[in-house]
């Protein structure tokens, strides 16, 4: 029943009792007549008539209340207990395929000694299979094991994953792997309740490609695909941690400037971009290229520095350059450049300043007619500073 209900209830019954006191009263002090007393005593049998009615609805209505809680309660209980594995099912399913994250649902298979031997797979939800590229009906047929030979790689160490999977519940891939052209993914291995695993699997795809291209926008120049000032810093850095011998070649065009006013800035990129890729032929293990900005390129022998080796290598870079022709309308461009070669340990074991000297050998290059190589000597620098004195 409720509150309003039994206040209103209350208030009648007192209403009616304050009602029987004064009829009392007035039939004792008034003497009143037999027809008035009738009248009196009708009019308040018709209030607790009223007041009975009033008081069997609201029963009544609390009754159905009551009676319409128990239903619903056994409903509930009904629903429950009869059918809820197949709402909880369907429930998951629909929510297992809402979401593009690949699920596998397997099962565990022990051996005789109890131990985690592989698991075979029970369910599959609809991302996987999109992720994969598989039926449904195969995917159902791999174990826990001949999933992952065929998706991580034969030489996988099963026996670590499963020890993980048995002690601590998860094993987790921290490598991304290969499924295809452009196509990466992660996976995550989790133990759940009742000897089942989940092995659940997320496309990177575009995360890999965008940390690629980031990586590849830190590391190399853009317009050149050369390794840009940053990643050949670097690189002498860790040779010089590694204690490897190596030459660097400071490369610079003749005449580029000239070119760029005359023909403009577009023309001159083009030029950048073949000569580049002439330079770049030459890589390999021991050669290393990179751009340090402008026309201004650095050339990284490792190893067999001898001055034989040097001035070979110079001289085919220099070749290959020449090669090269630009024609635009009445103003022709042979590619030629200038080599100005300094050695790590032999002049300096500081980086900054091998740059440096390498620079001061090249000018000395240019100082010569261009399109030759000069290696760097003592004497290159005490003209150099007794050039910035008379200024």
């Amino acid at each position: 029943m409720k509150t309003n209900n039994k206040i209103v209830l209350l208030i009648l019954l007192i209403i009616s009792t304050s009602n029987f006191l004064y009829l009392n009263s007035i039939i004792d002090d008034f003497h009143l007549d037999r027809f008035t007393i009738v009248n009196l005593v009708l009019e308040y049998l018709t209030a607790l008539g009223l007041i009975f009615l009033l008081y069997k609805a609201m029963k009544k209505k609390s009754e159905f209340e009551k009676e319409d809680i128990n239903y619903n309660c056994f409903e509930n209980f009904f629903i429950k207990r009869d059918v809820s594995k197949k709402i909880t099912e369907n429930k998951y399913e629909k929510l297992l395929n809402c979401i593009d994250i690949g699920y596998a649902y397997f099962k565990i298979v022990r051996d005789e000694l109890g131990n985690l031997e592989d698991a075979e797979v029970l369910e599959v939800n609809k991302a996987l299979i999109g992720i994969l590229e598989e039926r449904r009906e195969a995917l159902l047929k791999y174990s826990l094991k001949t999933f992952l030979t065929k998706y991580v790689g034969k030489e996988y160490d099963y026996e670590k994953a499963l020890k993980d999977i048995e002690e601590d519940g998860q094993y987790k891939l921290e490598d991304y792997i290969s499924i295809g052209d452009n196509k990466w993914i992660k996976i995550s291995i989790c133990r759940m309740k009742n000897d089942t695993i989940a092995v659940i699997i997320i496309d990177v795809s575009d995360r890999k490609s965008y940390l690629d291209e980031m990586r590849y926008l830190a590391n190399y120049d853009v317009l050149t695909d050369t390794k840009n000032r940053y990643s050949i810093y670097n690189h002498m850095t860790n040779l010089k941690k590694r204690k490897k011998d190596f030459a660097i070649f400071f490369l610079d065009l003749d005449n580029f400037r000239m070119l760029n006013d005359n023909l403009g800035h577009n023309l001159g990129d083009q030029v950048l971009h073949k000569v580049a890729a002439i330079l770049r032929k030459h890589e390999n293990e021991a050669i290393s290229i990179g751009r340090l900005g402008g026309d201004e390129f650095l050339i990284i022998l490792e190893d067999n520095i001898s001055k034989e080796n040097i001035e070979r290598l110079g001289q085919a870079i220099l070749r290959s350059l020449n090669t090269y022709y630009i024609n635009q309308e009445s103003y022709s461009y042979n590619i030629k450049a200038s080599l100005g070669v300094s050695i790590f340990n032999r002049d300096t074991d500081d980086i900054g300043t091998l740059i440096k000297f390498a620079d001061i050998a090249m000018y000395h290059s240019k100082k010569n007619g261009g399109n030759n190589i000069s290696i760097f000597k003592g004497e290159m620098l005490k003209s150099e500073m007794k050039k910035k004195e008379n200024f």
